[in-house]
């Protein structure tokens, strides 16, 4: 039984069902979408577009979830990278941030990159200035209680980190109320739960794979002006269905975590991925608008 019949259609945007009694890693989490923030052909680093914040409030966002949190990540590792092309510096370009001040990286009015997580001065502060036009690929990660910027491979700076970065929701090309927001192409977003680089590296030039410590995969690579932006975390696709799924295998129980997108309230089926029917399914659904699972 590779799929389950229903009514797979909403008017929310997406739904989630599972046995999940394990972490979050590896879901698949769309994106909630403000102002006009869009995949654009006009600049592409890997593959054939980007993701384009024009400072105008424009953000992706989702909401942390469960009582581990997502993006919670404790005293352990951690990596947060992207790609990024800077139109235009402004007063204060915030690329990403969890929490607004859990953890925040934009690049300040002089054009250097920093890394703040407790909401006041910043951890860590590149020497040198980001030049406008130009892709670069910038990395924060923590080893082993210090944690190390990086742009373009190059190590800038480095602090003892030993804060407890706690959970709260993402939000990425501005402020979560839109303010301060980012004029600049990005590509490739990644954070995961462990440390990517431990010294100076080159930086991938081919598409991220998911592994057991991605957290969020933001890709690009899609037709101009889309603004349909998913995870791409780690759940595989499943299209046993009518619809197409994203299933991502849940290890320590042995069952299986299930994402689709509705389709207009039409009743279809879901794959599962499973050997056979499951006996309970839980179902999550999207809130559109909000970044939260309900």
């Amino acid at each position: 039984h590779p799929a389950i019949s229903g009514d797979a259609g909403s008017s929310h945007n997406s739904v989630a069902w599972c046995w999940d009694m394990g972490g979050g890693t590896g879901q698949a989490f769309p994106l909630a979408v403000a102002g006009n923030i869009k995949h654009s052909t006009t600049q592409a680093k890997i593959g054939a577009s980007s993701i384009l914040c024009d400072a105008s409030g424009d953000t992706l966002k989702f909401g942390g979830y469960g009582s581990k949190g997502r993006l919670g990540f404790g005293t352990q590792d951690f990596t947060v990278e992207c790609w990024m092309y800077v139109n235009t510096l402004g007063n204060h370009n915030e690329i990403m941030n969890c929490g607004n001040t859990k953890w925040r990286f934009a690049i300040e009015g002089n054009g250097k990159p920093s890394w703040n997580h407790s909401g006041s001065g910043a951890e860590l502060t590149s020497a040198t200035a980001v030049s406008t036009g130009s892709w670069i690929h910038f990395a924060v990660c923590r080893h082993n209680g210090t944690s190390t910027m990086y742009l373009d491979g190059v190590i800038k700076d480095t602090a003892t980190d030993t804060n407890d970065y706690t959970n709260d929701d993402f939000t990425f090309g501005a402020y979560s109320d839109g303010n301060y927001g980012a004029d600049a192409y990005l590509d490739e977003v990644r954070i995961s739960n462990n440390a990517r680089y431990y010294t100076t590296f080159t930086p991938s030039t081919t598409a991220f794979t998911s592994d057991g410590n991605t957290l969020l995969l933001i890709h690009s690579d899609t037709s101009n002006n889309s603004t349909t932006f998913l995870d791409s975390s780690g759940a595989a696709l499943n299209t046993d269905g009518g619809i197409d799924s994203n299933v991502q295998a849940n290890i320590p129980y042995g069952q299986s975590i299930v994402h689709y997108r509705a389709n207009n309230g039409v009743a279809t089926t879901v794959g599962h991925g499973l050997d056979s029917r499951p006996d309970v399914v839980i179902i999550q659904r999207w809130e559109n608008g909000t970044g939260h699972w309900i």
